[in-house]
């Protein structure tokens, strides 16, 4: 009986530990494996020149977790919007990058799926990854490209 309160009571740790790092720490970790993640088909493209770079994200919303996260963007100067509504600037240039990232669902337990899309001149890309939470890391499952043009 003894042996059975000590599990449950291990049991009982591990799922509050879940649940406190998820709500507490797991944002910005999750925005480190982004970064880390971060795949292009036309920003580092020869020849391609851009004016304007913006990210547009609810998750992403400081241009300190680009810098920081994003290792690939470290020379480029990005706006951050929380919505494409709240981007007055959004495409006034015909040479523009645009990066949208979304967290298409939040649980600190279950798969967590993330939307990512590049526009930039008359490209685009998209790609959804999933990623699961455990206890004080985001893992990567899979991610795939959904789309190209």
């Amino acid at each position: 009986m003894k042996k059975l309160k000590i599990i449950l009571l291990l049991i009982l740790s591990v799922f509050l530990i879940q649940i406190i790092t998820y709500f507490t720490i797991s944002r910005n970790k999750l925005i480190e494996q982004i970064g880390l993640n971060y795949e292009s088909k036309v920003l580092f493209e020869k020849g391609n020149y851009f004016d304007e770079f913006y990210v547009v994200s609810e998750l992403i919303t400081t241009e300190y977790q680009i810098t920081k996260y994003f290792k690939k963007f470290v020379d480029i100067k990005f706006e951050t919007c929380i919505s494409a509504e709240n981007c007055p600037n959004l495409r006034k240039s015909e040479n523009f990058y645009h990066y949208f990232v979304g967290n298409l669902n939040k649980s600190p337990f279950v798969i967590n799926k993330i939307g990512e899309t590049e526009l930039a001149l008359e490209y685009g890309a998209s790609w959804e990854s999933e990623y699961i939470w455990i206890v004080f890391k985001w893992v990567l499952i899979e991610k795939r490209m959904t789309g190209i043009s």
